[in-house]
């Protein structure tokens, strides 16, 4: 419904932060930083655990509450 009502959305990157196409790319090296290796192991451990356990009994259980939960009456 509030669709037609939307303005025009014209956001760019360029109007958050400086952009000046002559600069140099930053080096790999400091997008690389060990807190993001850190962040991505902690992200992969997280989301193992999480598939392991949605597969269990407890996830079975875990997701049929979910489900009652979000289901809409009849």
């Amino acid at each position: 419904m509030s669709i037609p009502l939307a303005g025009v959305a014209a956001a760019h990157v360029k109007w958050f932060v400086t952009c000046e196409p002559s600069n140099s790319p930053v080096p790999l090296r400091v997008v690389l930083t060990e807190r993001l290796l850190l962040f991505s192991a902690l992200f992969i451990s997280v989301f193992y655990v999480a598939c392991k356990i949605e597969r269990s009994a407890i996830g079975g259980f875990l997701m049929a509450l979910l489900e009652r939960a979000t289901s809409v009456p009849a």
